[in-house]
């Protein structure tokens, strides 16, 4: 049942990711409380410790036991939301200050969740000789550092979490990146769409159906716009579902028709025109009637899903 229920499976695997890691121990001190607590009145209640460098581990303090009949098959999908999350913690911990609570006691307060993604693009930029624009410097024109970061999240980030991007997706989508040749060459929206398309199909917009997902990374991986056979074979999906989600995708703009020689293709764009970090006032591609949402039940099942993602990751354009 769960792998052929989505919602249900999407609710075991988030049990697993956030409940496994907090049931930790390092000697007598508890791992969440070590880590991550902070609540004045729980910090109030720690105990002094000191990390020993040849035991620096911790321990679980439950072992977990899945059993069924096709639980075997969720072995992966079980390891990579457990390791999801530690990354997420890993990520917290190394942005975390010490503050004062005001009354003398220690408090530990998260830095800018996304400033790991900050420094991962300026340190992988710089090292394949890219520059970076900042917002308001003299680079007026240039895509800057907040859109790229805002890219990393739009595309990696969930409606649950939209402002966390686990920070080993966005090194390895920096690795993808080309080196440059030229001097003085900044990073652009293209050379992170195209780092993010070589990441693994369950990684990108995770907020999508897996087979939506597919069919967007055969576009991405494309050279050319795509029709309707090509995308069916390269994308190995049926032609009912190329027919349902060909419409969700571009109710999203993040795919744009494209007709060439009197046929229609298909072009991907990760980052819809319309954002306000865009400089187009127009679709990258042909606008056409024919693709919008066609059916009554489309706006129920996108509408909602995109506005919330809109308005979580983006300032929606004004009229």
């Amino acid at each position: 049942m769960l792998i052929s229920d989505e919602r249900r499976l999407d609710d075991f695997l988030g049990f697993a990711r956030y409940t496994i890691p907090k049931q930790s121990v390092y000697g007598i001190h508890s791992g969440y409380r070590m880590l991550l607590e902070d609540r004045p009145e729980k910090l109030k209640r720690r105990l002094p410790y000191e990390v020993d460098d040849a035991d620096s581990t911790m321990h679980l303090t439950a072992s977990w036991v899945f059993s069924g009949s096709t639980m075997i098959d969720l072995h992966d999908d079980i390891e990579d939301a457990i390791e999801m999350e530690t990354n997420e913690i890993r990520e917290a911990i190394a942005n975390w200050t010490g503050v004062s609570t005001g009354n003398g006691n220690p408090r530990s307060r998260l830095g800018t969740p996304t400033q790991p993604i900050r420094n991962h693009v300026e340190d992988y930029a710089s090292g394949k000789n890219y520059q970076v624009a900042h917002q308001e410097d003299i680079h007026e024109g240039k895509q800057d550092l907040e859109r790229l970061v805002r890219l990393f999240l739009r595309v990696l980030g969930t409606e649950d979490r939209p402002h966390r991007a686990c920070p080993h997706d966005v090194a390895e989508a920096m690795l993808h990146v080309a080196q440059s040749s030229r001097n003085y060459d900044f990073i652009t929206v293209r050379d992170i769409s195209y780092g993010l398309s070589n990441l693994p199909t369950k990684r990108l917009l995770p907020e999508l159906p897996p087979t939506a997902t597919k069919l967007l990374k055969t576009l991405l991986d494309a050279d050319d716009p795509m029709g309707r056979s090509e995308i069916i074979d390269t994308a190995d999906i049926s032609e009912s579902s190329y027919d349902r989600y060909i419409n969700e995708l571009a109710a999203w703009d993040i795919i744009e028709p494209r007709e060439i020689e009197g046929h229609r293709r298909w072009e991907a764009h990760l980052e819809p025109w319309w954002t306000p970090q865009s400089d187009r006032d127009e679709p990258y591609a042909d606008p056409d009637p024919d693709t919008g949402i066609l059916y009554a039940e489309f706006p129920r099942d996108v509408a909602s899903a995109v506005m919330c993602h809109l308005i979580t990751h983006y300032d929606l354009p004004r009229p």
